[in-house]
């Protein structure tokens, strides 16, 4: 490779990573203004300088030899396009994990499975707080309603935001499960 080969390569991860990051921001679902295009060219610059240090190494090992050159140039590639993709990958995987879940042939496995471990779930914990203050039959009764109430009202970003957060759901997200919780507890209670 000569040093002009060289210095192009390296501008071009650059440009590529440059390229990636305003994708990122392309992808956003808010307007795009100049903050954004300029966060994304730091972001860009940062993860390239980043990347740059284990390539340039690698080329020291070799003591910058041009002839040696041609495996830090794919290393710098390699992890310009890594680091810039994780980032994509990472604001955007919510979305991809709901349009998966979406999905009719993949919503209808995930239906059944998350109704079987919810309701023994459901039942695990609910045996746990009921104190002796409910039958099983009741407790059974209530987790069925459950199972099946709350996995009719999800979508796949609801389905997403439970995976990704799985301990803490948002906010609105609890408050629909909670209100589902409360009409089954309400038809549970009637059977009585």
């Amino acid at each position: 490779m000569s040093r002009a080969s060289v210095i192009w390569a390296f501008l071009a991860f650059l440009v590529v990573g440059f390229a990636l990051q305003l994708l990122n921001v392309w992808l956003r679902p808010a307007p795009v203004g100049v903050g954004p295009v300029i966060g994304a060219a730091v972001m860009a610059l940062i993860l390239y300088l980043l990347c740059l240090v284990p390539a340039l190494l690698l080329w020291a090992f070799a003591r910058f030899r041009l002839t040696h050159a041609l495996v830090p140039v794919i290393v710098l590639g390699g992890l310009t396009v890594l680091a810039n993709g994780s980032v994509i990958a990472v604001y955007k995987l919510p979305g991809l994990i709901g349009a998966v879940f979406d999905r009719p042939e993949i919503k209808a496995k995930f239906h059944d499975s998350y109704v079987a471990s919810a309701r023994k779930s459901c039942v695990q914990s609910a045996t746990a707080r009921a104190q002796g203050r409910f039958s099983d039959a009741e407790i059974a009764t209530y987790c069925d309603c459950f199972a099946q109430r709350s996995v009719d009202r999800l979508s796949g970003a609801d389905i997403s935001a439970l995976i990704l957060n799985r301990n803490n759901p948002p906010p609105e997200l609890r408050s629909r499960l909670v209100a589902v919780a409360q009409s089954c507890v309400a038809d549970t209670l009637q059977r009585r």
